[in-house]
């Protein structure tokens, strides 16, 4: 009977020696095969996200091609927003008259500050005035510019108050910036 039980009881040794395959099993299985499982779920999963996004920007790029082949404006009307003629003073002067136009306003001088080249025949011009106004003035001014259809923009206004025997005055610094078209004779 003692031998009987001897062969049904194992020793510690024995158990550990049938248990190490089963726990270098799990530990290969979780350590080694189960990351890279995971890593391939989520490769196949960004895969399909890239493609739905490749489709969603494939379709967006065809409604964009078929947008740039129709023109929204035509040349003609390109040439009422810019200002041409043979030289850029022609900016100048549609601006200086402009602002002379408000009351209370006198321009002491203006000069071409900056001439850039965008295309073959187009520049980009940065005008600047010296002007001798009050707050309505000035307000009336920028509210002109504002409106007007050429491309002007408003690059920097500089305003100084000037004391005098009249009273009290304001001189202002006017960048404005401008597309001119040269057109040849």
């Amino acid at each position: 009977m003692t031998k009987a039980r001897l062969s049904i009881k194992k020793s510690p040794r024995e158990a550990l020696f049938y248990a190490m395959p089963l726990f270098l099993a799990l530990v290969v299985l979780s350590g080694v095969v189960y990351p890279r499982y995971r890593a391939w779920r989520l490769e196949k999963d960004l895969l399909a996200q890239k493609k739905l996004e490749l489709v969603h920007y494939e379709k967006r790029l065809e409604k964009l091609r078929a947008e740039l082949k129709k023109p929204k404006i035509r040349p003609e009307q390109l040439a009422n927003r810019v200002f041409s003629g043979p030289d850029p003073y022609v900016l100048v002067a549609g601006l200086r008259e402009k602002m002379e136009k408000v009351p209370g306003v006198s321009i002491r001088s203006f000069r071409i500050v900056k001439r850039e080249k965008i295309g073959q025949e187009l520049e980009r011009v940065e005008v600047s005035f010296v002007l001798q106004t009050d707050v309505k003035g000035l307000a009336e001014i920028l509210w002109q510019l504002e409106q007007e259809p050429r491309a002007i923009r408003i690059k920097r206004v500089s305003v100084f108050v000037r004391r005098g025997r009249r009273g009290e005055t304001l001189s202002a610094t006017l960048n404005l910036e401008g597309l001119f078209w040269l057109k040849k004779a």
